[in-house]
């Protein structure tokens, strides 16, 4: 209650009843003949008066003062009310704790967070109720709150209900300072955000779920274009042997086309598979570039001559230039760089009837001194392509017209295959076409220009070891780890022919028992063998025999990774089935140390 207006009254009461006392000594001094008592009568009458106004001016004072206290007191309250009712239908709670984590007080809607009484819980830690993982996040809160005026970040943390359930709440600390400036207690506003939290851990868990089938698909791919590869590349791999054995023999020109024709179309059968296999490989990130020194030039010669004897046959003409500013060595991947003009030229051959192909490789742009962009132009006179599809011809498993496939034949990949090598190579390859006069298809890669002479690679053709070569395996004793009959065949065929000496073992087991009782000077080891394959029979030779053998791999499975685990495994090198009798033989003489 507020006195002073009270207070107010009464000293003006006194000041006026002691002014008329005093005016009535001063009256009775000055006047004497004035009646005393009529004196008296009138100064208290006035005196009487000045008191009740002062007495009347005070209640007044005050009943204003006393409704204007009420009413700011009512909007106090209401305020607060309002103010309590928000942040229960908010479902914030609030909580005030002390800088020892004591809580001193919590909001009345903290049992619909934890199930607990607010009136129980003042008193307690509050850190008996955080889970223990994040306790010392709560502390560290604590403790920086003297750094920073407000706590920058919202803490998200587990607190336990009264059944000890977890739940994730959020939480946000300001800091309460006293008349000294003094921070002694600090309030948490928190929140539930328990269902988000399990909504996050929900989708995550869908994600890994999802990743896990998304490689479970891909290894099962993997494997099946592996079982797909061997059981393709073993019997193709006797048609191509057989083929080449019997090429070698006295044959009439009669005999010799059919062979051709037989080889020639194992080799388009190859070229299918690989292209499925590339494409597998580029669409599951697992196709790497190479980098290493080569001759353009030099690629393209050998690229052009086995399609040119396709075109020969086809009756059209293959013409190549390169210009003379093409630089003599370059740093990249000579494979790919291959790879995407074989199936440039190839996919014109297979579209043009009459006329010619024209292969033009130039340098579009140097970009600065030691970088250029070889750009390689292919020109036929086919069918072209009409120009509403030729954005499409670069799309996989799609050909401009649904006959295509039935007339011409092929999986629709080629094309797709090219783009993608060249965007792996920072590349670009467009089409330009009419409709019956032909097309061209551009391919533009950057290559790093270098001077040096080392590290080409191309092949030391004095080095290069040809078929029709006789004797140059003459003393050397090849031990073949082959479980089926033809290729057994055909390996031992091809190996005697260079007068090799060779033995044969069906399968890992009968191989590393061979190779205890006699001495062989290169191992050619199959890898899918019943017993024991050709990994167990590798491992054994290297960690058992301690021997340091040459093995090489010969296997259908044509995979990356099926090649860089035959090295992880400890074999010396790799050749794929079908193969050329060549590259077999020079295998062979550069582990036995013979070239």
């Amino acid at each position: 209650m507020n006195t002073r207006p009270y207070v107010v009254g009464i000293l003006i009461s006194i000041c006026v009843f002691s002014g008329a006392i005093l005016a009535h000594r001063l009256i009775a001094f000055y006047y004497p003949p004035l009646n005393t008592n009529t004196i008296d009568l009138v100064i208290y009458m006035i005196a009487t008066i000045i008191i009740c106004i002062g007495i009347y001016t005070a209640v007044t004072y005050t009943s204003k003062v006393s409704i204007r206290q009420i009413k700011h007191g009512y909007r106090l309250r209401l305020a607060d009310a309002q103010y309590k009712k928000l942040m229960e239908d908010s479902g914030i709670s609030t909580i005030t704790i002390d800088r020892k984590g004591t809580i001193r007080f919590l909001s009345e809607n903290i049992g619909r967070l934890t199930n607990y009484h607010a009136q129980y819980a003042v008193g307690t830690d509050l850190m008996k109720g955080i889970d223990t993982n994040f306790r010392q996040l709560m502390q560290d809160a604590i403790d920086n709150i003297d750094i920073v005026k407000e706590y920058e970040e919202t803490i998200q943390l587990q607190v336990y209900t009264k059944q000890r359930i977890k739940k994730w709440v959020s939480m946000r600390i300001y800091p309460l300072r006293d008349s000294k400036n003094d921070i002694n207690e600090l309030l948490l506003m928190v929140w539930d955000i328990d269902k988000e939290k399990k909504m996050e851990e929900e989708l995550r868990n869908l994600e890994e779920m999802q990743k896990k089938q998304e490689e479970q698909s891909r290894l099962a791919q993997e494997v099946f274009l592996a079982n797909v590869s061997h059981e393709i590349r073993t019997p193709l791999n006797g048609i191509v042997g057989m083929g080449n054995l019997l090429l070698g023999t006295k044959i009439n020109e009669e005999q010799k086309e059919y062979l051709e024709s037989i080889e020639e179309s194992a080799k388009n059968l190859l070229a299918i598979i690989n292209d499925l296999l590339d494409f597998s490989k580029i669409k599951s990130g697992k196709f790497h570039l190479e980098d290493g020194e080569f001759k353009p030039r030099e690629v393209i010669k050998k690229t052009m001559y086995p399609l040119l004897l396709r075109a020969n046959e086809k009756g059209i003409a293959l013409k190549c230039f390169i210009d003379t500013d093409v630089p003599e060595l370059l740093v990249g991947d000579s494979l790919r760089f291959q790879q995407v003009i074989i199936n440039l030229i190839a996919n014109a051959i297979k579209f043009t009837e009459i006329g010619f192909v024209e292969v033009k490789v130039y340098p579009y742009a140097f970009e600065n001194n030691n970088m250029v962009r070889l750009c390689v132009d292919v020109t036929d006179t086919g069918i072209g392509i009409p120009e509403e599809k030729i954005a499409n011809v670069f799309e996989s498993y799609v050909q401009s017209d649904t006959n295509i496939s039935r007339i011409y034949g092929g999986t629709g990949l080629g094309l797709a295959i090219v783009k993608q090598l060249a965007e792996m190579q920072n590349g670009t390859v467009f089409a330009k076409s009419v409709v019956g006069s032909g097309s061209t298809f551009t391919i533009q890669i950057p290559y790093k220009i270098t001077n040096s002479t080392t590290g080409s690679t191309t092949n030391n053709e004095e080095n290069e070891i040809k078929q029709n070569h006789l004797e140059v395996l003459k003393d050397i004793k090849i031990l073949v780890v082959e479980d089926n009959l033809i290729n057994q065949k055909v390996v031992k065929q091809t190996l005697i022919r260079q007068k090799a000496e060779v033995e044969i073992a069906d399968n890992g087991k009968i191989a590393i028992k061979m190779m205890g009782d006699s001495l062989f000077d290169i191992v050619l080891m199959d890898i899918q063998m019943p017993e024991m394959d050709g990994y167990e029979a590798t491992k054994h030779i290297r960690t058992v025999m301690k021997s340091k053998i040459p093995i090489v791999a010969m296997t259908a499975d044509a995979l990356q990774g099926e090649s860089d685990k035959c090295f992880e495994i400890g074999m010396n090198d790799y050749i794929s089935k079908p193969f050329e009798p060549g590259d077999l033989y020079n295998k062979i003489l550069h582990l036995t140390q013979k070239v």
